[in-house]
């Protein structure tokens, strides 16, 4: 049986959603969207392991980084989608998202080096 969040949730989460979709709506490529919702589920998970993160997470600094290390340290690639002022590479938007070599491996990575 399926479980509505707005029946079994609290009451701001059903606010909380709608600002999610609205904002994932006005990214333009859908694998960029996807890149934002594994950043966010990283994000997740590691808050449940950390006490403390920075206040607010720069979504675009963490996909940054996951792109450093992806490329081993060298830097974004110049040939990638542009939004909201980060660089993501053909290659890394069509990566797989699990496996050793999955985009949540680099953007976990990415998280663990934020300062």
């Amino acid at each position: 049986a399926v479980v509505s969040t707005q029946s079994t949730g609290t009451p701001g989460e059903p606010q909380f959603a709608v600002a999610i979709n609205d904002w994932l709506d006005k990214v333009p490529s859908a694998q960029l969207r996807q890149l934002y919702i594994e950043v966010v589920v990283m994000l997740g998970s590691t808050l449940k392991m950390v006490s403390r993160l920075p206040d607010i997470v720069d979504l675009n600094k963490v996909l940054e980084g996951a792109m450093r290390v992806y490329n081993g340290g060298s830097g974004i690639q110049q040939n990638g989608t542009v939004h909201g002022g980060s660089i993501v590479s053909g290659e890394f938007l069509r990566t797989p998202p699990t496996g050793k070599f999955g985009t949540l491996s680099y953007i976990i990575q990415a998280i663990a080096e934020l300062q």
